[in-house]
């Protein structure tokens, strides 16, 4: 399986073309595609429930007026202005003071002083508006997740070549490809899942620690010697619960031992050649 075809199929579940990627994972023959395509799925599933809301229109009719409402409007009318005339030849009563704001006049000798009282102050209460949730789509939430990674990768000091987080399903998958670490006689499998047991601890506490599976793969270069190609393969996959990461003693995480640790621990065959 070539690390190519994963990043081709990751970067059409993001466009939306399932169809596409479906295609391309087939062709793969490894366990982490089988486990894509059961996410794809899914992805599918979810895309059919959430389209399809129809639009409607909504037909307003306005009925005419009938002649026997005017004619009731136009009595209406009539009646207003001449009970309108009636009360302007009425006599008008004198309006009361405004008892906020009354004159207080203070005798004091042959002059009066005239003291206005001020109306209350109004007080305006603001209430803040809550703003609207804004929902993630799935292909939003992939790319957010495949950068918070990425990152809590790169601060343990490893560099990761994929990366990509599927967060539907159960369980939900996060799939890492490392570069085969190597010592002074070659690639180095304990050095290597050395790494990867750092990484996985460090996804836990980096919040990827509810019903999650780690998949992780060690990359190596080879070169067919009949051709003079160069490919980039399999040295070492490893797959493992956070539920287990959980059991695990974190602090001391570079002391472990990869193979006991993990709940699939599987030495390709090229790292035997």
């Amino acid at each position: 399986m070539s690390k190519a075809k994963f990043d081709a199929a990751r970067e059409l579940i993001r466009e939306g073309q399932y169809t596409q990627a479906r295609i391309l994972l087939e062709s793969i023959d490894h366990p982490q595609a089988k486990e894509w395509l059961i996410k794809l799925h899914d992805l599918e599933v979810n895309a059919i429930r959430t389209v399809g809301v129809a639009s409607s229109k909504i037909k307003v009719s306005v009925e005419k007026p009938k002649r026997n409402k005017l004619r009731g409007c136009m009595v209406m009318i009539v009646a207003v202005l001449v009970l309108a005339a009636i009360g302007s030849a009425l006599p008008r009563t004198p309006k009361a003071a405004d008892a906020t704001n009354v004159p207080t006049i203070t005798p004091g000798g042959p002059t009066a002083t005239i003291t206005n009282t001020p109306a209350p102050t109004a007080t305006a209460t603001i209430t803040e508006t809550p703003l609207p949730t804004v929902t993630m789509t799935i292909e939003e939430q992939m790319a957010a997740l495949e950068t918070q990674v990425r990152e809590i990768a790169r601060a343990k000091g490893v560099t990761l070549l994929m990366a990509s987080a599927m967060p539907i399903g159960s369980p939900k998958v996060v799939a890492l490809s490392f570069e085969m670490a190597q010592d002074f006689s070659g690639y180095s499998l304990e050095a290597t899942g050395r790494e990867m047991l750092v990484v996985a601890c460090a996804l836990y506490a980096g919040g990827f620690n509810e019903d999650w599976n780690y998949t992780m793969q060690g990359m190596v270069d080879t070169i067919d010697r009949s051709t003079g190609k160069t490919d980039t393969q399999h040295g070492l996959s490893i797959r493992v619960l956070s539920q287990r990461v959980g059991t695990w003693d974190c602090a001391n995480a570079e002391l472990m031992d990869a193979e006991q640790a993990m709940d699939e621990y599987i030495v390709d065959p090229i790292m035997t050649r």
